[in-house]
């Protein structure tokens, strides 16, 4: 029996987008030197969390997911590109 989840099944995470993400942080703070590395996981857990994921449900609407479940969490797999 396959269940529909709220959360993905595998979340792929570009370096691009981490530092995308890490860049805007830096300028969110006024450009502030001396935290690129925390900025750097901040944006990578940011972007792996199911949280900052969507996803489409069974009728075809698509819903943002709110946090972790329990029973899917372990089948969840991240991958960077």
């Amino acid at each position: 029996m396959v269940r529909n989840t709220a959360l993905p099944a595998l979340i792929i995470v570009s370096v691009d987008d981490i530092a995308r993400r890490a860049y805007e942080m830096y300028l969110e703070r006024g450009r502030a030197d001396g935290y690129d590395r925390e900025d750097w996981r901040r944006a990578e857990r940011e972007l792996k969390a199911p949280a900052h994921y969507s996803y489409t449900s069974a009728a075809g609407d698509v819903r943002g997911t709110t946090g972790t479940d329990s029973r899917t969490s372990s089948n969840l797999h991240v991958f960077m590109t």
